[in-house]
């Protein structure tokens, strides 16, 4: 089979038939009982269609067999996120980096459609296919389930990499170790961070997003840089937290802000061409669980573009108490 023709083509019901072929020619490709126990058919297809409320549906064709599938959809509780619902390539056909290319025609229609994230579910003996995701930018997010969040379609918007690469296809130039392990890279302060990294010949871009707060917190490029970091690691609720943004080029000021009550702006001092600002969590009614967004700030920094920059507090309690232990 020649892979170059292989084509891809947006979802249609016209495809519905090839679509439910490709599905029971997929099974055991699939844990038990994960496509149902009951045949797929057109008409299955049709209304799981009509019903997923997606942004996008791509099939991979080799002829007239559909021999890939990738459906995204908006991720629920974030408005500039999006998520890949489910990918599949029929059985025979793994490892004729379909995936992949199918992976990558969603990260390019999700940029095109002003999405900022890419995430995606995979099951963990899936494991196979982590370095696949990792290396079309997805990292693993720690302390869970291979949920998996890709900041690819923020960068691919930014006017400083789009510079950078100049007609460069990034896949080819993204700079990445792909281990079969959550992603645990950390900050000097200790901040969990996904750090991305291009080489073009002797030249690098590089940008880090927190984490927590599921924003970009730093970027280094040929023509200038900036980052954020807090003074420590643990962060409590009524302590203030000192930040510094650092970088080239910054402005004389910037606009700082935080999200409704949860973070107290306490002040901001502009000293040897840095930033430093205080911001105090306050105390919730609600904990936040770690797979949530942590409570961030956000900064403005006047550019070609207004580059929205940030880090989310995750703060707790300053006391804990603990039973002691009785002894007989």
């Amino acid at each position: 089979m020649n892979h170059d023709k292989i084509r891809f083509e947006a979802y249609s019901h016209d495809y519905a038939q090839a679509v439910a072929r490709m599905w029971e020619e997929s099974r055991d490709g699939w844990p038990p009982g994960f496509l149902g126990n009951s045949k797929t058919t057109a008409q299955s297809v049709i209304r799981e269609e009509d019903l997923s409320g997606g942004l996008f549906t791509v099939i991979a064709l080799d002829g007239k067999r559909v021999v890939g599938y990738c459906r995204t959809e908006p991720y629920g509780g974030e408005a500039d996120a999006s998520y890949v619902a489910i990918l599949n390539a029929v059985t025979d056909m793994h490892g004729k980096k379909i995936g992949k290319r199918l992976l990558l025609d969603a990260i390019r229609r999700v940029t095109e459609l002003g999405y900022y994230r890419l995430d995606l579910h995979t099951w963990s003996a899936n494991l196979k296919a982590v370095p696949l995701y990792k290396k079309t930018g997805f990292f693993w997010m720690p302390d869970t389930m291979v949920y998996m969040q890709n900041y690819m379609p923020f960068l691919l918007q930014r006017p400083e990499l789009k510079e950078f690469l100049d007609d460069s296809d990034w896949y080819l130039i993204y700079d990445r170790e792909l281990e079969v392990e959550p992603d645990l890279v950390k900050s000097i302060s200790g901040r969990k961070i996904f750090p991305y990294r291009f080489k073009k010949g002797e030249s690098v871009f590089s940008a880090e997003f927190d984490v927590a707060g599921r924003i970009l917190s730093g970027l280094k490029y040929p023509d200038g840089e900036f980052s954020l970091e807090r003074e420590k690691d643990k962060v409590f609720f009524g302590k203030s937290v000192n930040i510094t943004l650092k970088g080239d080029s910054l402005p004389d000021t910037i606009c700082m802000k935080t999200e409704k009550s949860l973070l107290q702006i306490d002040g901001i001092i502009k000293s040897d061409k840095n930033f430093h600002m205080s911001v105090k969590p306050e105390p919730q009614q609600i904990p936040f669980l770690e797979r949530e967004r942590a409570p961030r700030i956000t900064i403005e920094l006047p550019g070609k573009q207004t580059i929205i920059a940030g880090m989310g507090l995750r703060a707790e309690e300053a006391i804990s108490l603990e039973s002691p232990v009785i002894r007989r």
